[in-house]
Protein backbone atom coordinates (compact mmCIF):
# COMPACT_ATOMS: atom_id res chain seq x y z
CA UNK A 1 0.00 0.00 0.00
CA UNK A 2 1.20 3.46 -1.06
CA UNK A 3 1.28 6.04 1.35
CA UNK A 4 -1.69 8.06 -0.83
CA UNK A 5 -4.27 4.90 -0.01
CA UNK A 6 -6.19 4.86 2.48
CA UNK A 7 -6.30 1.82 4.80
CA UNK A 8 -8.80 -0.55 3.45
CA UNK A 9 -12.10 -0.26 6.64
CA UNK A 10 -13.42 -3.67 7.50
CA UNK A 11 -17.29 -3.65 7.31
CA UNK A 12 -19.37 -4.26 10.63
CA UNK A 13 -22.76 -5.06 10.49
CA UNK A 14 -24.45 -1.85 10.71
CA UNK A 15 -28.20 -0.95 11.10
CA UNK A 16 -28.98 -2.03 7.71
CA UNK A 17 -27.28 -5.85 8.18
CA UNK A 18 -28.45 -6.17 12.03
CA UNK A 19 -32.10 -7.16 11.26
CA UNK A 20 -30.68 -9.96 8.23
CA UNK A 21 -30.47 -12.40 11.12
CA UNK A 22 -32.99 -12.12 13.43
CA UNK A 23 -35.32 -12.45 10.39
CA UNK A 24 -33.81 -15.35 9.42
CA UNK A 25 -33.77 -17.15 13.06
CA UNK A 26 -37.56 -15.83 13.37
CA UNK A 27 -38.47 -17.52 10.50
CA UNK A 28 -37.07 -20.53 11.33
CA UNK A 29 -38.56 -20.72 14.29
CA UNK A 30 -41.82 -20.15 13.09
CA UNK A 31 -41.10 -22.44 10.00
CA UNK A 32 -41.00 -25.24 12.60
CA UNK A 33 -44.65 -24.84 14.42
CA UNK A 34 -45.73 -24.04 10.81
CA UNK A 35 -44.47 -27.19 9.50
CA UNK A 36 -45.74 -29.23 12.38
CA UNK A 37 -49.49 -27.56 11.82
CA UNK A 38 -49.33 -27.95 8.21
CA UNK A 39 -48.65 -31.95 8.87
CA UNK A 40 -51.12 -32.38 11.23
CA UNK A 41 -53.36 -30.53 9.01
CA UNK A 42 -52.36 -32.88 5.87
CA UNK A 43 -52.69 -36.03 8.19
CA UNK A 44 -56.14 -35.28 9.05
CA UNK A 45 -56.63 -34.72 4.93
CA UNK A 46 -55.12 -38.22 3.96
CA UNK A 47 -57.71 -39.62 6.29
CA UNK A 48 -60.45 -37.58 4.80
CA UNK A 49 -59.31 -39.38 1.18
CA UNK A 50 -58.41 -42.67 2.69
CA UNK A 51 -62.25 -42.75 3.80
CA UNK A 52 -63.02 -41.75 0.49
CA UNK A 53 -61.30 -44.05 -2.21
CA UNK A 54 -62.20 -46.96 0.55
CA UNK A 55 -65.72 -46.45 -0.08
CA UNK A 56 -65.66 -46.67 -3.39
CA UNK A 57 -64.75 -50.39 -2.98
CA UNK A 58 -62.19 -50.22 -5.92
CA UNK A 59 -59.06 -51.08 -3.37
CA UNK A 60 -58.56 -51.96 -0.19
CA UNK A 61 -58.20 -50.04 2.34
CA UNK A 62 -54.40 -50.51 3.04
CA UNK A 63 -54.24 -49.36 -0.85
CA UNK A 64 -56.44 -46.73 -0.13
CA UNK A 65 -54.75 -44.53 2.67
CA UNK A 66 -51.63 -45.57 0.39
CA UNK A 67 -53.34 -43.40 -2.31
CA UNK A 68 -54.74 -40.39 -0.12
CA UNK A 69 -51.25 -40.17 1.21
CA UNK A 70 -49.60 -40.21 -1.92
CA UNK A 71 -52.09 -37.15 -2.85
CA UNK A 72 -51.59 -34.89 0.18
CA UNK A 73 -48.10 -35.92 0.72
CA UNK A 74 -47.01 -34.09 -2.97
CA UNK A 75 -48.61 -31.05 -1.23
CA UNK A 76 -45.94 -31.13 0.80
CA UNK A 77 -43.41 -32.42 -1.46
CA UNK A 78 -44.12 -29.57 -3.77
CA UNK A 79 -44.02 -27.16 -0.73
CA UNK A 80 -40.18 -27.79 0.32
CA UNK A 81 -39.54 -27.33 -3.35
CA UNK A 82 -40.96 -24.09 -3.35
CA UNK A 83 -38.82 -23.70 -0.23
CA UNK A 84 -35.75 -24.44 -2.20
CA UNK A 85 -36.60 -22.64 -4.96
CA UNK A 86 -36.78 -19.60 -2.83
CA UNK A 87 -33.70 -20.29 -0.97
CA UNK A 88 -31.75 -20.91 -4.42
CA UNK A 89 -33.23 -17.43 -5.99
CA UNK A 90 -35.41 -19.17 -9.03
CA UNK A 91 -39.20 -18.04 -7.01
CA UNK A 92 -40.85 -21.32 -6.37
CA UNK A 93 -44.36 -19.91 -8.24
CA UNK A 94 -45.23 -23.03 -9.92
CA UNK A 95 -44.13 -25.20 -7.28
CA UNK A 96 -46.46 -23.30 -4.73
CA UNK A 97 -49.53 -23.04 -7.81
CA UNK A 98 -49.05 -27.02 -7.83
CA UNK A 99 -49.69 -27.01 -3.89
CA UNK A 100 -52.19 -25.40 -3.86
CA UNK A 101 -53.75 -26.60 -6.19
CA UNK A 102 -53.49 -30.08 -5.04
CA UNK A 103 -54.62 -29.13 -1.83
CA UNK A 104 -57.94 -28.24 -3.39
CA UNK A 105 -58.76 -30.79 -5.87
CA UNK A 106 -57.90 -33.50 -2.37
CA UNK A 107 -59.99 -30.51 -0.14
CA UNK A 108 -63.16 -30.90 -2.74
CA UNK A 109 -62.53 -34.97 -3.91
CA UNK A 110 -62.87 -35.24 0.34
CA UNK A 111 -65.59 -32.69 0.88
CA UNK A 112 -67.49 -34.00 -2.01
CA UNK A 113 -67.63 -37.57 -0.26
CA UNK A 114 -68.40 -36.21 3.39
CA UNK A 115 -71.21 -34.08 1.93
CA UNK A 116 -72.76 -37.01 0.57
CA UNK A 117 -72.36 -39.67 3.72
CA UNK A 118 -71.97 -37.15 6.99
CA UNK A 119 -73.42 -33.83 5.77
CA UNK A 120 -72.41 -30.36 5.14
CA UNK A 121 -70.44 -29.73 8.83
CA UNK A 122 -68.16 -32.63 8.07
CA UNK A 123 -67.57 -31.48 4.16
CA UNK A 124 -66.49 -28.35 5.71
CA UNK A 125 -64.27 -29.37 7.87
CA UNK A 126 -62.44 -31.70 4.92
CA UNK A 127 -62.63 -29.17 2.55
CA UNK A 128 -60.96 -26.69 5.10
CA UNK A 129 -58.24 -28.94 6.34
CA UNK A 130 -56.07 -29.46 3.24
CA UNK A 131 -56.46 -25.47 2.63
CA UNK A 132 -54.97 -24.99 5.95
CA UNK A 133 -52.26 -26.76 5.29
CA UNK A 134 -51.51 -25.30 1.93
CA UNK A 135 -51.71 -21.69 3.47
CA UNK A 136 -49.47 -22.75 6.17
CA UNK A 137 -46.97 -24.02 3.92
CA UNK A 138 -47.41 -20.70 1.42
CA UNK A 139 -47.36 -18.46 4.67
CA UNK A 140 -44.08 -20.17 5.32
CA UNK A 141 -43.04 -19.87 1.84
CA UNK A 142 -43.81 -16.00 1.91
CA UNK A 143 -41.54 -16.11 5.68
CA UNK A 144 -38.76 -18.14 3.58
CA UNK A 145 -38.41 -15.14 1.03
CA UNK A 146 -38.49 -12.64 3.36
CA UNK A 147 -35.55 -14.06 5.14
CA UNK A 148 -34.12 -14.90 1.79
CA UNK A 149 -34.62 -11.41 0.23
CA UNK A 150 -33.14 -9.93 3.48
CA UNK A 151 -29.79 -11.75 3.37
CA UNK A 152 -29.39 -10.67 -0.54
CA UNK A 153 -30.07 -6.96 0.23
CA UNK A 154 -27.53 -7.33 3.04
CA UNK A 155 -24.90 -8.99 0.65
CA UNK A 156 -25.24 -6.22 -2.18
CA UNK A 157 -25.02 -3.13 0.33
CA UNK A 158 -22.43 -5.20 1.81
CA UNK A 159 -20.72 -5.27 -2.13
CA UNK A 160 -21.51 -1.68 -2.67
CA UNK A 161 -20.09 -0.27 0.47
CA UNK A 162 -16.96 -2.75 -0.79
CA UNK A 163 -16.94 -1.41 -3.62
CA UNK A 164 -17.36 2.38 -2.73
CA UNK A 165 -13.89 1.47 0.04
CA UNK A 166 -12.20 0.18 -3.33
CA UNK A 167 -12.96 3.73 -5.25
CA UNK A 168 -11.58 5.60 -2.63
Amino acid sequence: MSHHEAPRRTMTAGPAHQGTASVASMSSSTTALTAAVALAATAASVEGLAELIAATGATTTPMAWGIGSVIDLAVIVLALQARDAVTSGRGGHLEITLAWTASAASGTASASWQLAHAGAQAAIIRLTLPLLAAALWHLGLVGQRAATDALRHGMTLRRLFDDLADIR
